[in-house]
């Protein structure tokens, strides 16, 4: 994920692409806490992850 203040939809598509990947491979307690760490929504990965396919 990128450093600094940008807001998750103004990521490069290659950083929202690793939060997908990054994800992907959580439950939900662990997503519960990897979204809110990176300012993100469900919603925002699962739109991410559509576009990607």
């Amino acid at each position: 994920m990128p450093a600094g203040s940008k807001a998750p939809e103004q990521w490069a598509h290659a950083d929202k692409l690793a939060a997908v990947i990054l994800s992907n491979a959580l439950s939900g307690p662990e997503l519960a806490l990897f979204c809110p760490e990176r300012s993100l929504y469900p919603k925002q990965l699962a739109r991410w992850s559509q576009a990607a396919e």
